[in-house]
Protein backbone atom coordinates (compact mmCIF):
# COMPACT_ATOMS: atom_id res chain seq x y z
CA UNK A 1 0.00 0.00 0.00
CA UNK A 2 1.18 3.56 -0.71
CA UNK A 3 -0.82 4.98 2.20
CA UNK A 4 -3.23 6.86 -0.06
CA UNK A 5 -6.19 5.05 1.53
CA UNK A 6 -5.07 5.87 5.06
CA UNK A 7 -3.09 2.66 5.43
CA UNK A 8 0.48 2.43 6.58
CA UNK A 9 1.26 -0.87 4.95
CA UNK A 10 2.55 -3.45 7.40
CA UNK A 11 4.96 -1.37 9.42
CA UNK A 12 2.70 0.44 11.92
CA UNK A 13 2.20 4.18 12.08
CA UNK A 14 5.24 4.76 14.30
CA UNK A 15 7.65 2.69 12.20
CA UNK A 16 7.61 -0.08 14.82
CA UNK A 17 6.71 -3.70 14.27
CA UNK A 18 3.21 -3.31 15.75
CA UNK A 19 1.53 -3.10 12.35
CA UNK A 20 3.58 -5.99 11.04
CA UNK A 21 2.50 -8.09 14.01
CA UNK A 22 -1.21 -7.61 13.43
CA UNK A 23 -0.90 -8.28 9.69
CA UNK A 24 1.01 -11.45 10.45
CA UNK A 25 -1.60 -12.48 13.03
CA UNK A 26 -4.37 -12.10 10.44
CA UNK A 27 -2.31 -13.92 7.83
CA UNK A 28 -1.53 -16.90 10.06
CA UNK A 29 -4.71 -17.27 12.12
CA UNK A 30 -7.62 -15.87 10.10
CA UNK A 31 -6.61 -15.69 6.45
CA UNK A 32 -7.71 -19.22 5.42
CA UNK A 33 -11.11 -18.58 6.99
CA UNK A 34 -11.55 -15.04 5.66
CA UNK A 35 -10.14 -15.35 2.18
CA UNK A 36 -13.19 -17.04 0.56
CA UNK A 37 -15.46 -14.33 1.99
CA UNK A 38 -13.09 -11.55 0.92
CA UNK A 39 -12.91 -12.94 -2.63
CA UNK A 40 -16.69 -12.56 -2.98
CA UNK A 41 -16.55 -8.89 -2.07
CA UNK A 42 -13.51 -8.22 -4.24
CA UNK A 43 -15.10 -9.92 -7.27
CA UNK A 44 -18.11 -7.61 -6.87
CA UNK A 45 -15.86 -4.55 -6.81
CA UNK A 46 -16.11 -3.94 -3.06
CA UNK A 47 -13.54 -3.65 -0.29
CA UNK A 48 -13.83 -5.52 3.01
CA UNK A 49 -11.98 -4.73 6.24
CA UNK A 50 -11.70 -6.29 9.66
CA UNK A 51 -12.27 -3.49 12.12
CA UNK A 52 -12.66 -2.39 15.74
CA UNK A 53 -12.04 -4.68 18.67
CA UNK A 54 -10.93 -7.55 16.45
CA UNK A 55 -8.00 -5.52 15.17
CA UNK A 56 -7.29 -3.85 18.51
CA UNK A 57 -6.94 -7.15 20.33
CA UNK A 58 -4.72 -8.59 17.59
CA UNK A 59 -2.49 -5.51 17.89
CA UNK A 60 -2.44 -5.90 21.67
CA UNK A 61 -1.44 -9.55 21.34
CA UNK A 62 -4.43 -10.36 23.53
CA UNK A 63 -5.00 -13.87 24.82
CA UNK A 64 -8.75 -13.81 24.39
CA UNK A 65 -10.46 -17.01 23.24
CA UNK A 66 -12.12 -17.23 19.82
CA UNK A 67 -13.96 -13.98 19.19
CA UNK A 68 -16.65 -12.71 16.90
CA UNK A 69 -15.46 -10.80 13.85
CA UNK A 70 -16.55 -7.28 12.95
CA UNK A 71 -16.03 -6.03 9.42
CA UNK A 72 -16.82 -2.91 7.42
CA UNK A 73 -17.28 -2.61 3.68
CA UNK A 74 -18.11 -0.30 0.80
CA UNK A 75 -21.07 -2.59 -0.04
CA UNK A 76 -24.54 -1.45 0.95
CA UNK A 77 -26.66 -3.76 3.17
CA UNK A 78 -28.65 -5.29 0.30
CA UNK A 79 -25.42 -6.14 -1.51
CA UNK A 80 -23.90 -7.61 1.66
CA UNK A 81 -26.90 -9.94 1.95
CA UNK A 82 -26.54 -11.01 -1.66
CA UNK A 83 -22.81 -11.68 -1.35
CA UNK A 84 -23.06 -13.84 1.78
CA UNK A 85 -26.38 -15.59 1.05
CA UNK A 86 -24.83 -18.88 -0.12
CA UNK A 87 -21.67 -18.56 1.99
CA UNK A 88 -23.10 -18.16 5.50
CA UNK A 89 -24.91 -20.90 7.39
CA UNK A 90 -27.28 -18.31 8.87
CA UNK A 91 -27.98 -14.63 8.18
CA UNK A 92 -29.88 -12.10 10.27
CA UNK A 93 -30.93 -8.60 9.40
CA UNK A 94 -32.10 -6.94 12.61
CA UNK A 95 -29.44 -4.25 12.22
CA UNK A 96 -30.00 -3.69 8.50
CA UNK A 97 -31.34 -0.15 8.83
CA UNK A 98 -28.10 0.74 10.60
CA UNK A 99 -26.10 -0.93 7.83
CA UNK A 100 -25.28 -4.16 9.68
CA UNK A 101 -25.87 -7.69 8.45
CA UNK A 102 -25.09 -10.55 10.79
CA UNK A 103 -23.93 -14.00 9.75
CA UNK A 104 -22.90 -17.30 11.27
CA UNK A 105 -20.42 -19.67 9.70
CA UNK A 106 -19.90 -23.19 10.99
CA UNK A 107 -16.29 -24.12 11.73
CA UNK A 108 -14.97 -26.68 9.23
CA UNK A 109 -13.25 -28.59 12.03
CA UNK A 110 -16.42 -28.92 14.07
CA UNK A 111 -15.40 -26.22 16.54
CA UNK A 112 -17.41 -23.24 17.72
CA UNK A 113 -19.18 -21.40 14.87
CA UNK A 114 -17.94 -17.91 14.05
CA UNK A 115 -20.26 -14.92 14.26
CA UNK A 116 -19.71 -12.07 11.79
CA UNK A 117 -21.15 -8.57 11.74
CA UNK A 118 -20.56 -6.83 8.43
CA UNK A 119 -21.47 -3.13 8.29
CA UNK A 120 -21.47 -0.61 5.49
CA UNK A 121 -18.99 2.25 6.06
CA UNK A 122 -20.76 4.88 8.13
CA UNK A 123 -20.42 8.52 8.99
CA UNK A 124 -22.93 9.18 11.74
CA UNK A 125 -23.64 11.45 14.65
CA UNK A 126 -26.16 11.86 17.44
CA UNK A 127 -28.51 14.83 17.42
CA UNK A 128 -28.09 16.90 20.56
CA UNK A 129 -31.28 15.53 22.13
CA UNK A 130 -31.40 12.04 20.60
CA UNK A 131 -30.57 8.56 21.86
CA UNK A 132 -30.42 7.19 18.30
CA UNK A 133 -27.64 7.83 15.77
CA UNK A 134 -28.40 9.45 12.44
CA UNK A 135 -27.04 6.83 10.03
CA UNK A 136 -25.26 8.09 6.92
CA UNK A 137 -23.49 5.56 4.70
CA UNK A 138 -20.05 6.31 3.30
CA UNK A 139 -17.69 4.90 0.67
CA UNK A 140 -14.57 5.95 2.62
CA UNK A 141 -13.04 3.69 5.25
CA UNK A 142 -11.13 6.61 6.77
CA UNK A 143 -14.38 8.51 7.28
CA UNK A 144 -15.80 5.41 8.95
CA UNK A 145 -12.76 5.03 11.22
CA UNK A 146 -12.82 8.73 12.11
CA UNK A 147 -16.21 8.18 13.75
CA UNK A 148 -14.96 5.39 16.00
CA UNK A 149 -14.64 6.04 19.72
CA UNK A 150 -10.85 5.88 20.27
CA UNK A 151 -7.79 5.64 18.07
CA UNK A 152 -7.08 2.14 19.42
CA UNK A 153 -10.42 1.12 17.90
CA UNK A 154 -9.97 3.16 14.71
CA UNK A 155 -7.80 0.61 12.94
CA UNK A 156 -8.78 -1.77 10.16
CA UNK A 157 -7.18 -4.58 8.19
CA UNK A 158 -8.16 -4.77 4.54
CA UNK A 159 -8.68 -8.36 3.44
CA UNK A 160 -9.76 -7.78 -0.18
CA UNK A 161 -6.09 -7.32 -1.09
CA UNK A 162 -3.62 -10.06 -2.06
CA UNK A 163 -2.31 -9.93 1.51
CA UNK A 164 -3.81 -8.25 4.60
CA UNK A 165 -3.00 -4.54 4.96
CA UNK A 166 -3.28 -2.50 8.15
CA UNK A 167 -5.20 0.77 7.78
CA UNK A 168 -4.32 3.03 10.71
CA UNK A 169 -4.87 6.68 9.76
CA UNK A 170 -5.06 7.94 13.36
CA UNK A 171 -2.08 6.15 14.90
CA UNK A 172 -4.00 3.64 16.99
CA UNK A 173 -1.24 1.03 16.96
CA UNK A 174 1.28 3.56 18.22
CA UNK A 175 -1.14 4.77 20.90
CA UNK A 176 -1.75 1.23 22.09
CA UNK A 177 2.00 0.60 22.28
CA UNK A 178 2.57 3.90 24.11
CA UNK A 179 -0.35 3.45 26.50
CA UNK A 180 -2.28 6.51 25.31
CA UNK A 181 -6.06 6.92 25.09
CA UNK A 182 -7.12 9.45 22.43
CA UNK A 183 -10.06 10.02 20.11
CA UNK A 184 -9.66 10.08 16.29
CA UNK A 185 -11.41 13.45 16.00
CA UNK A 186 -11.45 15.99 18.82
CA UNK A 187 -12.90 14.61 22.06
CA UNK A 188 -15.75 17.12 21.83
CA UNK A 189 -16.71 15.77 18.39
CA UNK A 190 -16.31 12.14 19.43
CA UNK A 191 -18.29 12.43 22.66
CA UNK A 192 -20.89 14.54 20.89
CA UNK A 193 -21.39 11.68 18.40
CA UNK A 194 -22.02 9.20 21.24
CA UNK A 195 -21.84 10.37 24.86
CA UNK A 196 -21.50 6.79 26.12
CA UNK A 197 -17.90 6.97 24.90
CA UNK A 198 -17.06 9.07 27.95
CA UNK A 199 -18.05 6.15 30.19
CA UNK A 200 -16.34 3.68 27.87
CA UNK A 201 -13.08 5.62 28.32
CA UNK A 202 -12.99 4.48 31.94
CA UNK A 203 -13.10 0.83 30.85
CA UNK A 204 -10.46 1.23 28.17
CA UNK A 205 -7.92 2.98 30.36
CA UNK A 206 -8.44 0.21 32.91
CA UNK A 207 -8.59 -2.73 30.50
CA UNK A 208 -5.51 -1.79 28.46
CA UNK A 209 -3.51 0.25 30.97
CA UNK A 210 -3.92 3.47 28.97
CA UNK A 211 -3.51 7.08 30.09
CA UNK A 212 -6.06 9.57 28.75
CA UNK A 213 -4.65 12.66 27.06
CA UNK A 214 -5.47 15.91 28.93
CA UNK A 215 -7.93 17.14 26.31
CA UNK A 216 -9.95 13.91 26.61
CA UNK A 217 -10.20 14.27 30.39
CA UNK A 218 -11.16 17.95 30.04
CA UNK A 219 -13.91 17.10 27.55
CA UNK A 220 -15.41 14.50 29.90
CA UNK A 221 -15.51 17.08 32.69
CA UNK A 222 -17.25 19.58 30.43
CA UNK A 223 -19.65 17.22 28.63
CA UNK A 224 -20.68 14.76 31.34
CA UNK A 225 -24.25 16.05 31.34
CA UNK A 226 -24.62 14.66 27.78
CA UNK A 227 -24.74 11.18 29.31
CA UNK A 228 -28.38 11.97 30.10
CA UNK A 229 -29.39 11.21 26.50
CA UNK A 230 -27.95 7.68 26.72
CA UNK A 231 -30.34 4.90 27.70
CA UNK A 232 -30.08 3.41 31.18
CA UNK A 233 -29.50 -0.03 29.67
CA UNK A 234 -26.41 1.12 27.75
CA UNK A 235 -25.00 2.82 30.85
CA UNK A 236 -25.57 -0.31 32.94
CA UNK A 237 -23.97 -2.56 30.33
CA UNK A 238 -20.89 -0.33 30.19
CA UNK A 239 -20.59 -0.30 33.98
CA UNK A 240 -20.92 -4.11 33.98
CA UNK A 241 -17.96 -4.34 31.60
CA UNK A 242 -15.87 -1.96 33.70
CA UNK A 243 -16.58 -3.79 36.94
CA UNK A 244 -15.45 -7.21 35.63
CA UNK A 245 -12.07 -5.96 34.39
CA UNK A 246 -9.17 -7.32 36.40
CA UNK A 247 -8.38 -3.95 37.99
CA UNK A 248 -11.38 -1.61 37.79
CA UNK A 249 -9.91 0.90 40.26
CA UNK A 250 -8.32 3.32 37.73
CA UNK A 251 -11.53 3.45 35.72
CA UNK A 252 -13.65 4.16 38.79
CA UNK A 253 -11.19 6.85 39.87
CA UNK A 254 -11.50 8.43 36.41
CA UNK A 255 -15.29 8.56 36.82
CA UNK A 256 -14.94 10.22 40.22
CA UNK A 257 -12.25 12.72 39.21
CA UNK A 258 -14.05 13.85 36.05
CA UNK A 259 -17.44 14.09 37.73
CA UNK A 260 -18.93 11.56 35.29
CA UNK A 261 -20.02 9.33 38.16
CA UNK A 262 -22.59 11.96 39.13
CA UNK A 263 -24.29 11.43 35.77
CA UNK A 264 -23.93 7.63 35.68
CA UNK A 265 -24.79 6.77 39.32
CA UNK A 266 -25.93 9.99 41.04
CA UNK A 267 -26.45 8.32 44.42
CA UNK A 268 -22.73 7.50 44.68
CA UNK A 269 -21.66 11.03 43.83
CA UNK A 270 -23.67 12.24 46.82
CA UNK A 271 -21.50 10.26 49.26
CA UNK A 272 -18.98 12.05 51.45
CA UNK A 273 -15.60 12.07 49.62
CA UNK A 274 -14.01 9.83 52.28
CA UNK A 275 -16.75 7.22 51.88
CA UNK A 276 -16.56 7.48 48.10
CA UNK A 277 -12.78 6.96 48.18
CA UNK A 278 -13.31 3.90 50.38
CA UNK A 279 -15.80 2.54 47.86
CA UNK A 280 -13.42 3.00 44.94
CA UNK A 281 -10.66 1.26 46.89
CA UNK A 282 -12.91 -1.62 47.95
CA UNK A 283 -14.36 -2.61 44.58
CA UNK A 284 -11.14 -4.11 43.11
CA UNK A 285 -10.64 -6.12 46.31
CA UNK A 286 -14.08 -7.66 46.00
CA UNK A 287 -13.33 -10.89 44.25
CA UNK A 288 -10.36 -10.12 41.96
CA UNK A 289 -10.85 -11.48 38.45
CA UNK A 290 -8.85 -14.65 37.82
CA UNK A 291 -5.99 -14.32 35.34
CA UNK A 292 -7.15 -15.18 31.84
CA UNK A 293 -10.86 -14.88 32.75
CA UNK A 294 -13.03 -13.40 30.00
CA UNK A 295 -16.69 -12.80 29.41
CA UNK A 296 -19.21 -11.98 32.12
CA UNK A 297 -18.49 -14.07 35.22
CA UNK A 298 -21.80 -13.55 37.03
CA UNK A 299 -20.66 -13.92 40.63
CA UNK A 300 -17.72 -11.55 40.14
CA UNK A 301 -20.00 -9.00 38.49
CA UNK A 302 -22.50 -9.13 41.36
CA UNK A 303 -19.78 -8.95 44.01
CA UNK A 304 -18.27 -5.91 42.33
CA UNK A 305 -21.68 -4.21 42.12
CA UNK A 306 -22.21 -4.93 45.81
CA UNK A 307 -18.82 -3.41 46.58
CA UNK A 308 -19.68 -0.34 44.52
CA UNK A 309 -22.99 0.19 46.30
CA UNK A 310 -21.99 -1.02 49.79
CA UNK A 311 -21.98 2.46 51.34
CA UNK A 312 -25.65 2.93 50.37
CA UNK A 313 -28.65 1.58 52.21
CA UNK A 314 -30.08 -1.55 50.64
CA UNK A 315 -33.15 0.40 49.54
CA UNK A 316 -30.94 2.97 47.79
CA UNK A 317 -28.93 0.20 46.17
CA UNK A 318 -32.14 -1.32 44.82
CA UNK A 319 -33.20 2.07 43.47
CA UNK A 320 -29.87 2.56 41.68
CA UNK A 321 -30.09 -0.83 39.99
CA UNK A 322 -33.72 -0.40 39.04
CA UNK A 323 -32.98 3.01 37.56
CA UNK A 324 -30.32 1.25 35.48
CA UNK A 325 -32.89 -1.36 34.36
CA UNK A 326 -31.07 -4.24 36.04
CA UNK A 327 -32.79 -7.61 36.18
CA UNK A 328 -34.84 -8.53 39.23
CA UNK A 329 -32.32 -11.27 39.97
CA UNK A 330 -29.43 -8.81 40.01
CA UNK A 331 -31.36 -6.30 42.11
CA UNK A 332 -32.19 -8.98 44.67
CA UNK A 333 -28.72 -10.49 44.87
CA UNK A 334 -26.81 -7.21 45.11
CA UNK A 335 -29.17 -5.56 47.58
CA UNK A 336 -29.01 -8.66 49.79
CA UNK A 337 -25.22 -8.41 49.95
CA UNK A 338 -25.39 -4.66 50.60
CA UNK A 339 -27.88 -5.24 53.40
CA UNK A 340 -25.63 -7.92 54.92
CA UNK A 341 -22.67 -5.59 54.73
CA UNK A 342 -24.55 -2.78 56.44
CA UNK A 343 -25.57 -5.12 59.26
CA UNK A 344 -22.21 -6.87 59.65
CA UNK A 345 -19.85 -3.93 59.46
CA UNK A 346 -20.28 -0.62 61.20
CA UNK A 347 -17.14 0.89 59.62
CA UNK A 348 -16.49 2.07 56.06
CA UNK A 349 -16.71 -0.30 53.14
CA UNK A 350 -12.94 -0.84 53.14
CA UNK A 351 -13.42 -2.98 56.27
CA UNK A 352 -15.34 -5.63 54.37
CA UNK A 353 -13.53 -8.75 53.37
CA UNK A 354 -13.63 -10.19 49.90
CA UNK A 355 -14.45 -13.67 51.22
CA UNK A 356 -17.40 -12.49 53.30
CA UNK A 357 -18.87 -10.54 50.42
CA UNK A 358 -18.36 -13.44 48.00
CA UNK A 359 -20.02 -15.88 50.41
CA UNK A 360 -23.00 -13.61 50.81
CA UNK A 361 -23.35 -13.22 47.06
CA UNK A 362 -23.22 -16.99 46.56
CA UNK A 363 -25.99 -17.39 49.12
CA UNK A 364 -28.08 -14.68 47.50
CA UNK A 365 -27.73 -16.08 43.98
CA UNK A 366 -28.53 -19.63 45.04
CA UNK A 367 -31.99 -18.80 46.37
Amino acid sequence: SDGSDGSDGSDGSDGSDVGARVVEAVRTTLWPELHPLAERFAAAGHRLYLVGGTVRDLVAGDDRPAFDLDATTTARPAEIKRLIADWADAVWTQGERFGTIGAMKEAPDGGEPRIYEITTHRAEAYASDSRKPDVVFSDDVVADLSRRDFTVNAMAVEITTPAPVLVDPFGGAADLAAGVLRTPLTPVESFGDDPLRMLRAARFLTRYGLEPVPELTAAVREMGVRLSIVSAERIRDELDKLLVTRRPGPGLRFLVDTGLLAHAVPALAELHPVRLDATVAAVPAAGPAPAGWWGDPPVLRLVRWAGLLAELDASDARRVLRDLRASNEDVGAVSTVVDCHRRWFAGPVSGATSDATSDATSDATSD
